[in-house]
């Protein structure tokens, strides 16, 4: 079995967009968060070629398994960017992808933040666990934010600090 990350391709889209949304179906998204989610994908490549925004892909064998990213967050959180759109295919998971797919990601982040912040849902209890592995610290909401998406989980990680567990 061969593993690659790599940048967003245009031809990606269909491909993450699918696991993105079965994602959504699978941890018990309402159709209307759903639907929010259908047309916020449309585009992944577009709205990761802002500065300061990243989108990389993993691969098992050169097919698509899941992806991840970060855009800027600092107009909520100053100095922060926003770890974005991390999903993977459930056959994909438990192989180191998620793992790898957050350190490359953040490798591009210390580069341009000072931190990343995140939010999930509770029932993502596998992404929780790497989060908190990687250092990662639950937060409260930000002040005045609510999540488009229903999260219930906040967290951040600031760099230049001993965060890795």
């Amino acid at each position: 079995m061969n593993t690659r990350i790599r940048p967003i391709q245009k031809e990606d889209e269909a491909a993450l967009q699918s696991i993105i949304a079965a994602a959504y179906d699978e941890f018990g998204y309402s159709e209307e968060i759903q639907a929010s989610n259908r047309v916020k994908t449309k585009n992944l490549f577009e709205q990761y070629q802002q500065t300061g925004s990243l989108y990389l892909v993993a691969e098992v064998d050169s097919d698509v398994v899941g992806g991840g990213g970060l855009q800027d967050f600092s107009h909520i959180m100053p100095g922060l960017c926003e770890l974005k759109r991390l999903y993977l295919r459930p056959s994909a998971r438990g192989l180191g992808l998620g793992r790898r797919l957050v350190e490359a990601i953040l490798v591009f982040a210390k580069e341009h933040y000072q931190g990343m912040y995140l939010e999930t849902i509770q029932e993502m209890q596998g992404a929780i666990q790497l989060y908190n592995r990687l250092g990662f610290h639950f937060i409260e909401r930000p002040n005045g934010y609510i999540c488009p998406e229903g999260c219930n989980t906040f967290m951040a990680l600031r760099f230049g600090q001993s965060n890795e567990r």
